[in-house]
């Protein structure tokens, strides 16, 4: 059976290619031909003899598009380029493309390259894991879709904060031109940067709630000029009385915590005489083990002996 798979090479549209959402033969080569479908340029198998006549070369613009030089446009125009050498890694099964073309023909077509991204990636996640689920292999269907859903809110929060940027911000002459593509891009860029004020400005917020909470705490406790008034109005009638006991409990605890120091250091002088009787003790083994362990060797402690015995020529006897 034929090879029926289609290849589809993903580019945002260069300026003056929009055609509504009909496919356009852009150019062609040996063994595949280049289309364009609302602002997008895929590469499908040849299905026709005839090649189209030769793109002419846009504008250079700074939106984000397919980097075709001249050069190599005139040569996909003539049928003389060779074959990608990795046109199989963008190869695409018959209901993958399909769902693809259908999802590029339904984006309105002037809508913002981040909204045309964010719908994109979308349809071909969801086109690969209903794939996945018809042919029956769930693992890689369950962990396809789990990939897929962190890679999507991750490409969420990007363009919510407006951290993709797809092209330098347009210049006055380029739209005094009328450039509808760089129109679009500054109002993306635009959106891009009200979101991220707004987050700034949600963050902001929190920080003034959490001052004010702050503030209300601090409101809340008793000052020290409060403390004092309460105390003079209730007056120095049972002041001696409370003096006298206060007086009375801290010489108690003084005397308690000078009795527990004093035992503290007495039981560290008991160790340390303790730790000498233990070191002396050591000591007297160790001189007896050694003089058990080496009395047949009487010259052991006699250095001079012994090289004086070991240097004679009939040696030690």
């Amino acid at each position: 059976m034929a090879d029926r798979r289609k290849t589809i090479d993903l580019s945002l549209p260069q300026a003056g290619q929009h055609e509504g959402g009909r496919a356009k033969v852009v150019g062609v080569t040996k063994e595949s031909e280049i289309i364009e479908m609302n602002g997008f340029v895929m590469k499908r198998r040849k299905t026709s003899v005839a090649p189209p006549p030769p793109v002419p070369v846009g504008p250079q613009t700074n939106y984000l598009r397919t980097p075709y030089e001249p050069q190599e446009t005139k040569c996909l125009s003539a049928g003389t380029s060779q074959r990608t050498p990795n046109v199989e890694e963008f190869e695409l099964p018959p209901e993958l493309y399909e769902r693809l073309s259908q999802a590029l023909h339904d984006l309105p077509e002037n809508a913002a390259p981040v909204q045309r991204l964010l719908a994109l990636c979308g349809s071909v996640c969801d086109a690969k894991l209903d794939i996945l689920r018809k042919a029956g292999d769930k693992e890689d269907a369950f962990v396809l879709e789990t990939v897929f859903k962190s890679f999507l809110e991750s490409l969420n929060s990007a363009a919510e904060s407006g951290s993709i940027q797809f092209a330098v911000p347009p210049s006055s002459t380029a739209l005094e031109l009328g450039d509808e593509d760089l129109r679009v891009d500054l109002e993306a860029r635009k959106a891009g940067l009200r979101n991220r004020l707004a987050l700034l400005k949600k963050e902001e917020q929190e920080w003034h709630d959490l001052l004010a909470k702050v503030e209300d705490l601090d409101i809340g406790e008793v000052s020290p000029e409060a403390e004092d008034e309460e105390i003079a109005a209730v007056g120095d009638k049972y002041a001696p009385e409370e003096l006298a006991a206060l007086r009375a409990l801290n010489r108690d605890v003084h005397r308690k915590i000078t009795m527990q120091v004093d035992g503290v250091c007495i039981l560290v002088g008991n160790i340390e005489d303790l730790i000498d009787r233990a070191n002396a003790t050591a000591q007297e083994v160790h001189v007896q083990h050694h003089k058990k362990r080496f009395e047949n060797f009487p010259h052991v402690d006699s250095p001079k002996f012994l090289l004086r015995k070991i240097m004679a020529p009939e040696g030690l006897s």
